[in-house]
């Protein structure tokens, strides 16, 4: 691993590291100490952008767990989107460990690393492997294998990290919306 990028993962993990102790400071100091709640985390394999959603499936040969279109309102209500999405998900899962979250979404995606690399080109849309977590009390071990990583470049992937830290609530299924997923 190129040593610049070792140090902005390392500046990552200190970063999050000290959210997550601000976030856990006095008023939940009690609740560290007993057992926490596992986190609700959510892996999609998705594409947004300026396109037709009918046009992956149909390219891929395969069935999105979701998509919309550009002007539809949000789920939650709270505006429209901006975008066309197409995505494909696993079941959240609460859970410290993400690895077999990870290891489904690569076996769901069962076209070829240049059948997405050439959607990607030809829609000018960036293929992305969304880890989003949402969580009370703790987070989980947000490791990604040399074998998850490899995979994600061979496809031309993004990997991207939603982490919602929410307080005294219940998760909900929210639809990320990372401007990271748009193409740069």
């Amino acid at each position: 691993m190129p040593t610049a990028l070792k140090g902005h993962l390392r500046e990552a993990g200190v970063a999050i590291g000290n959210l997550l102790r601000r976030s856990n400071g006095a008023t939940n100091r009690k609740s560290s100490l007993s057992s926490p709640e596992p986190p609700i985390v959510t892996i999609y394999f998705d594409f947004y952008g300026e396109f037709d959603p009918a046009e992956i499936t149909k390219r891929l040969g395969i069935e999105p767990t979701g998509q919309f279109r550009a002007g539809e309102p949000r789920p939650s209500g709270l505006g429209h989107r901006r975008r066309n999405g197409w995505i494909l998900k696993v079941d959240p899962e609460s859970t410290f460990e993400i690895d077999e979250l990870l290891k489904q979404i690569q076996a769901a995606v069962t076209a070829t690393p240049e059948q997405i690399r050439q959607v990607s080109s030809e829609l000018d849309v960036e293929a992305v492997v969304t880890c989003e977590v949402q969580a009370t009390s703790a987070m989980p071990s947000l490791w990604f294998s040399h074998e998850l990583v490899r995979w994600a470049a061979s496809i031309g992937a993004a990997i991207d990290v939603d982490i919602m830290l929410l307080e005294g609530e219940e998760p909900e299924e929210v639809e990320p919306t990372r401007a990271s997923r748009c193409k740069r």
